[in-house]
């Protein structure tokens, strides 16, 4: 039998990359804050500004998705045999990828609508509201879930059976 640790390790991870995604955009917040009360926005720094938050606002589209899978994917992992025979059991490895995937979405979102209060510069709060509508594109229904958890108890039976 493995260890307690062995055996929650994958949860821990998940936790750990949550709280990661949920305390970055607060701490970037209080350094725009600091460099904002140190130094008064120019036209070079606007400028700057608007390039981080969207290039902040990219790279948290394109690896919302990502992570999030990853983070679902090892959560299926984890459950191993135990989820092709109980999908229910699954809905906890959705709501991980979800929960990674939209903080991802909701910080860089707040960056970009920082930056969008701070310069009116149009494309951040395009930007912000994108990433706004990431998230709530992914708003997990009773259907939705189920339909996850069945078709992946079936590939991982898929996947049991060629072994």
């Amino acid at each position: 039998m493995a260890t307690l640790e062995a055996e929650i390790t994958p949860q821990v991870r998940t936790m750990q990359v949550i709280v990661l995604g949920l305390a970055a955009s607060p701490t970037l917040f209080a350094f725009i804050t600091l460099f904002l009360k140190l130094n008064p926005l120019g036209a070079d720094a606007q400028s700057m500004l608007v390039t981080i938050a969207l290039v902040v606002g990219l790279v948290g589209m394109i690896f919302q998705q990502i992570l999030g899978d990853l983070v679902r994917n090892a959560s299926v992992r984890s459950l191993g045999a135990v989820a092709i025979d109980e999908p229910a059991k699954l809905a906890g490895s959705y709501v991980s990828g979800l929960l990674v995937s939209c903080a991802l979405c909701e910080g860089a979102a707040f960056i970009n609508l920082i930056a969008f209060m701070i310069t009116r510069a149009p494309l951040t709060l395009a930007m912000g509201l994108l990433l706004v509508l990431a998230s709530a594109l992914k708003f997990p229904t009773i259907g939705r879930v189920a339909a996850w958890a069945r078709g992946e108890a079936r590939r991982l039976a898929e996947i049991a059976a060629l072994r």
